[in-house]
């Protein structure tokens, strides 16, 4: 293709990128990219600053509860701990979303969520808590979902990677 206009081409290929950043498309939510484990946990009690554990749990890591000790050269408190390199984030309290999750994971015969995608208006077909099983993803609820277990505790769709 022949540009009469370079400048006109690059302007065009900003304003694509500014579209598409901006746009209101939904996409579902990733729990697994917060501090707080995707509002999981409540109450901040610490911070720990430790670069050295980012090769033992990557980029990020919920461990969950921990009744605290040394760590890092420091000591560590009792609450519920989350990985996001290179901090870790100590909590004292579950949230109520945290206490949905538990409930979505039927039981612990679900582990690992990967996606929330929230779709209050489901309930009227599903009820207030409904186990679909596997599906393949895809669009769902006005966003991209991917492939999981699927269950429904109103008003979110929890998807997770392990059925245990």
């Amino acid at each position: 293709m022949h540009v009469k206009h370079p400048l006109a081409a690059v302007a065009a290929c900003f304003m694509v990128v500014f579209v598409m950043t901006k746009s209101p498309m939904a996409v579902a939510e990733n729990p697994a990219k917060t501090a707080d484990a995707g509002g999981a946990y409540t109450k901040l009690i610490t911070k720990i600053h430790c670069p050295q554990d980012q090769e033992r749990y990557g980029d990020f890591h919920d461990y969950g509860y921990w009744g605290g000790g040394p760590w890092c050269g420091q000591e560590g408190p009792a609450g519920y701990w989350v990985w996001m390199a290179p901090v870790w984030y100590v909590w004292g309290a579950v949230s109520d979303q945290a206490d949905l999750a538990v409930q979505a994971s039927l039981g612990g015969k679900y582990a690992n969520l990967i996606s929330r995608l929230h779709c209050p208006e489901d309930e009227q077909t599903y009820g207030a808590l409904h186990e679909y099983g596997h599906w393949g993803g895809g669009r769902w609820c006005g966003a991209e979902a991917p492939a999981g277990y699927w269950v429904y505790a109103a008003p979110y769709w929890h998807i997770w990677s392990t059925a245990n």
